[in-house]
């Protein structure tokens, strides 16, 4: 058994839909409602009066179940009402409460498919809206549970199989939609929008796209018209897989290929051209040397004066064989530079640093996912030089660089930890593929704060990217300031002195003086309004912060005020 929701405003459509005599509709089940067509709409209005301003009230749930089971539920004449009852009641227990209020359940018989529709009123007994929110996953999950209670057979999904007997109105132009643009999908590898708009008006149905003054496409929907009614669907709602966005990237690889199509149909026709001149010379060439034979024997009977004869230049012409040679020799050179420079960069930045000294120009099409590598006039594609080198493939081998290099530079760091003891010796003592680059930057209070970042194997690291032990170590090395890894006996005990403070003190004035008096220093900071907003605490020469400890300054304000005023006992802390 599966089904489906949809939410609507016009129960007259849907009744006179659902009550039609030629779907043979049986009602089953009519709460707060007559079981009559026009009564039931009366009913209905009636009811939604409550709410006037709730005009979406209309909450559809076909139950369809499988062929399989079609016997069985005719040989129990009761087993339908339970199983509406028992739907009825466990989406109530999800929060639904779909049995406080009016609803009605009809049968159909027109389809291989044995289907009820269950018609609910959004607005409860006491005007309330009732939820919509995750209804359709948790519907789902409740039809799955009474397949299993009532051992009925779990019916196809709608991505096998869609029952277009029980759609109408917008679901039904989903459909539609759905099944054109699959079945264009199926046909064609690339599919134009020219394709799409074509295919659609066969049955009535209009693309439309939303286009700002700068001519980008920003929204899109689909309209049909029926009738004087206009029905209008957003392109994004029909598949995951077939919006719009996929379809223009689609479109655009539609148009590259009709333009690479154009660009080898001219190729041939150069060709073509290039082919026919050859043969033309080579005929012009062996007539001037039979012409040049018959000179020489006039010339030779002295009929006529001897004249320098005419010598054809053949370097002026290309043959299509020297043009192909001359592509492959480049492509040879270019792939021999494009994988020495790959497995020496650190980036896709300083690729292109090291193919431009060699005139050679790399543009990542980021886009359409490729690298475009150039020199003069000749263009290739990455993959074409080498078919590893695809746009994903030199992506992650960046990153991972990046990674590396981000590991190497706290390696360093582990193996020097102990040995340094600032920022200077620091720089010193790591080896030459690692830099330190320090900034000075001004500070709102007229001073200034250093910046520090490493150069790693050619990659920049920033101090942000570093891990929270590694900062703390620089921060001692530069400033002095070093915070220590909280340990966690270190921690527990000096939590659990705090926490006996807490239950003895009556304000957080008097929780300092009672850790005073035991050694632990207390910096507690207020915000202008005088609420606490951080909490540290200095015990023998560490330094924790209250919520690495367990102690964040929210759970003290709730315990303790912040002033010794009157009141009641304190209860403490609970562990």
């Amino acid at each position: 058994m599966i089904s489906k929701i949809s939410i609507g405003s016009g129960i007259g459509g849907c009744l006179d839909y659902l009550m039609n005599e030629k779907k043979g509709p049986v009602v089953l089940v009519a709460q707060g409602m007559s079981d009559t067509k026009k009564k039931a709409k009366a009913d209905f209005r009636a009811w939604a009066s409550i709410n006037p301003k709730l005009t979406k009230n209309v909450l559809h749930i076909p139950l369809s179940f499988s062929p399989a089971d079609k016997q069985k539920l005719i040989s129990d004449p009761h087993l339908k009402e339970k199983i509406i009852s028992r739907y009825v009641e466990l989406m109530s227990k999800q929060g639904y409460g779909l049995n406080k209020s009016q609803y009605i359940a009809i049968e159909h018989h027109d389809t291989k498919h044995p289907h009820i529709h269950l018609v609910f009123n959004r607005i409860d007994e006491n005007g309330k809206t009732i939820k919509d929110g995750f209804i359709a996953l948790n519907s789902k999950k409740v039809c799955k549970q009474i397949t299993k209670e009532f051992d009925l057979t779990l019916a196809e999904s709608k991505s096998k199989t869609i029952n277009k007997d029980l759609q109408y109105g917008k679901e039904k132009l989903k459909t539609e939609i759905y099944q054109t643009l699959f079945d264009l999908k199926l046909r064609n590898k690339y599919v134009s929008l020219n394709d799409i708009e074509k295919k659609l008006s066969e049955k009535n149905i209009e693309l439309q796209l939303i286009i700002d003054d700068n001519g980008i496409v920003y929204g899109s929907y689909y309209t049909q018209k029926i009738g004087e009614k206009t029905i209008k669907i957003k392109t994004s709602s029909i598949d995951k897989d077939l919006t719009l966005k996929k379809l223009v990237e689609s479109h655009r690889l539609h148009l590259i290929r009709e333009s690479l199509q154009e660009e080898y149909k001219q190729r041939r026709e150069i060709t073509n051209v290039i082919n026919d001149l050859d043969h033309s010379f080579v005929k012009y060439a062996r007539d001037e040397s039979r012409m040049q034979d018959d000179l020489a024997t006039i010339i030779t009977l002295g009929l006529f004066k001897q004249t320098k004869p005419r010598v054809l230049n053949r370097s002026n012409f290309a043959t299509a064989f020297e043009l192909n040679n001359k592509r492959k020799a480049v492509k040879s050179v270019l792939a021999s530079s494009l994988l020495q420079a790959f497995d020496k960069a650190k980036s896709f930045e300083d690729l292109q640093t090291r193919l431009n000294k060699q005139n050679i120009k790399t543009l990542a099409l980021r886009r359409e996912k490729k690298i475009l590598v150039s020199s003069g006039d000749m263009h290739f594609l990455s993959t074409d030089l080498h078919p590893d080198l695809s746009y994903d493939y030199v992506h992650i081998h960046f990153q991972n660089n990046k990674q590396d290099a981000l590991s190497y530079l706290t390696l360093q760091f582990d193996h020097l930890k102990d040995q340094v003891k600032s920022i200077d010796e620091l720089s010193r003592m790591l080896p030459k593929e690692i830099t330190i680059d320090i900034k000075k930057i001004p500070t709102e209070n007229g001073g200034f704060k250093e910046q520090i970042t490493f150069l790693v194997l050619g990659e920049q690291i920033k101090r942000n990217q570093l891990s929270k032990v590694a900062n703390n170590w620089l921060n001692g090395l530069a400033f002095g300031v070093n915070e220590p890894t909280l340990e966690l006996n270190t921690g527990a005990d000096l939590k659990a002195i705090i926490l006996e403070a807490i239950n003895h003190a009556v304000s957080q004035e008097g929780l300092k003086e009672i850790l005073k008096s035991k050694g632990i220093e207390s910096i507690f900071k207020y915000d202008n309004q005088d609420n606490l907003v951080g909490v540290r605490f200095n015990h023998e020469g560490q330094s924790f912060k209250g919520s690495d400890i367990g102690l964040s300054a929210k759970s003290i304000t709730k315990k303790l005020p912040a002033k010794n005023d009157d009141q009641k006992p304190n209860p403490g802390l609970k562990l």
